[in-house]
């Protein structure tokens, strides 16, 4: 969906209730809650906005109920949907921290060379690990550290690494 971003993915149907269960996909949680609205995408058509009546974390996840979805009949037609929100409701982040959409797809370079695309970002417990794809075909696995990222242009989508990091040595 262009514009949008997802912040979360309806699993299933909560036991016999309203609610459902959601894999969190953002680091904001307080976007769930109650009185936040959230987007889905239904069959191509332009985005529906919903509002949530209520929330609550469990031992499990995210517990989340829809305004107007007062039975676990109405919930059922929304599992396995993606939530977004606009992207021009994104939290700032702080420097040197960046959304993993603005990561994906973009170049990154050592020594002044384009070597690669960044095609996933791992989010690990220590720090996220950047997978780039080499213009060679091979994987480069970039941990997220201070010692290894010169700089991000997040508006030209260009990473840049640090030229002191000796294991970035790779055959292209």
């Amino acid at each position: 969906m262009d514009g949008f971003i997802a912040i979360g993915f309806f699993q299933s149907v909560y036991r016999d209730s309203p609610f459902l269960r959601v894999q969190i996909l953002t680091d904001f949680p307080e976007r769930f809650a109650p009185g936040n609205a959230v987007y889905m995408e239904f069959f191509d058509a332009a985005p529906k906005k919903f509002k949530i009546e209520e929330s609550y974390q469990d031992k499990s996840g995210w517990l989340v109920k829809l305004t107007n979805f007062d039975t676990p009949e109405l919930c059922e037609v929304l599992q396995n949907k993606y939530l977004y929100v606009p992207e021009s409701e994104l939290n700032p982040l702080p420097e040197h921290m960046y959304y993993v959409h603005d990561l994906i797809g973009s170049e990154v370079i050592i020594e002044d060379e384009t070597v690669g695309t960044i095609q996933d970002v791992l989010q690990m417990p220590a720090n996220d690990v950047y997978a780039v794809l080499l213009h060679s075909g091979k994987e480069l696995m970039v941990p997220a550290l201070k010692d290894t990222i010169h700089s991000f242009d997040r508006v030209a989508k260009k990473l840049i690494l640090s030229k002191k990091k000796s294991f970035f040595a790779y055959e292209d």
